[in-house]
């Protein structure tokens, strides 16, 4: 979904749950869109188009590195472009993050291209923090 579509999203839950934006229970994901050779790709300024909705903005990082019917049918993707795509959405600003992880990505059940070891998570996890905190420092200087 575009990202501007996303207001008429909000609107829509509004209608049955009044306030629902300014009460901090809508979020919105950024996970990829589809582009022609078979990979996700994610517009950087989609989360900050978001983000002016009011609403907490995620970015799905696994999701977004997916490749899908890649492998014979079978999702793929390249998990080394997690920290890439994270990186780069922390420092457009986003309210939270969401990566699958998996002790062996390999044998996981479902998305197993794409998700992080999880014994690189804390490292992965301790970058996130200080690039966010690197970012909220520099916009408070701006």
């Amino acid at each position: 979904m575009a990202p501007w579509d996303m207001k008429g999203a909000i609107e829509k839950i509004e209608q049955v749950a009044p306030n629902a934006a300014a009460d901090g229970r809508i979020w919105l994901t950024e996970r990829g869109s589809s582009f022609g050779y078979g990979r996700l790709v994610v517009d950087m300024t989609a989360l900050v188009e978001m983000r002016t909705f009011g609403c907490p903005v995620v970015f799905d990082a696994t999701h977004s590195v997916q490749q899908p019917s890649s492998q014979a049918g079978i999702t793929g993707g390249n998990r080394e472009m997690v920290p890439h795509l994270m990186r780069a959405a922390l420092a457009v600003g986003v309210d939270g993050l969401f990566i699958e992880t998996h002790p062996e990505p390999e044998k996981a059940i479902s998305d197993a291209a794409n998700q992080v070891r999880l014994e690189d998570m804390a490292s992965l996890l301790h970058e996130a923090i200080e690039i966010d905190m690197l970012r909220v420092n520099l916009s408070k200087k701006i």
